[in-house]
């Protein structure tokens, strides 16, 4: 719990960049980040403590001593700890998740399977391998978003024929988009 909570202070010494010509610099941004992580943990220290006048002071760097003094003064709110332990559980949950995802993603790719791998966050879900007309059969009818209904006449490998409404249609077995009508 100590690491968390003094990598969660450490947040208020400002990230750098580094750009070979120009030397290292903090951006607006960087400083705005570790600006807010510095009210919100002098919000949960006690006024008058040494914590509390290392923030107060006017550096825009702090040292690791001063971030200990730090860390050791926000240890005591317990309610402010368990709330930053939290916060860290649930990045490092989210982070095994994205792992787990990778590691099913590669071995499916990798055996070939024909099986749905969902994507975690708000995009769609993706597949791999998966054909779209393997429970389709010749005789059966379908419907098309473009062509309408229609009666399957062939299938290979590749390739899907429908026959709708007198006109023949080839379409690749990947891409058809046609949806079994009961």
């Amino acid at each position: 719990m100590k690491k968390q909570i003094f990598y969660h202070v450490s947040g208020i010494n400002p990230a750098t960049s580094t750009v070979s010509s120009m030397g290292t610099f903090v951006t607006n941004q960087q400083q705005q980040l570790a600006d807010e992580r510095i009210s919100e943990i002098m919000s949960a220290i006690p006024e008058g403590t040494l914590a509390h006048k290392i923030l107060m002071g006017t550096q825009t760097r702090f040292s690791e001593k001063q971030i200990w003094v730090i860390t050791f003064e926000l240890l005591k709110n317990e309610a402010k700890c368990n709330e930053i332990v939290a916060y860290y559980d649930e990045i490092e949950a989210a982070e095994r998740r994205r792992r787990e995802f990778k590691r099913a993603a590669k071995a499916a790719k990798k055996s070939g399977e024909t099986k749905l791998i969902s994507n975690i966050g708000a995009r769609e879900n993706k597949t791999a391998n998966v054909d779209p007309c393997a429970d389709l059969n010749v005789g059966d009818t379908v419907s098309h978003k473009s062509f309408g209904e229609g009666e399957i006449i062939a299938i290979d490998d590749k390739v899907v024929t429908v026959n709708f409404s007198g006109i023949e249609k080839k379409l690749l077995r990947a891409y058809s988009r046609l949806e079994k009508v009961s």
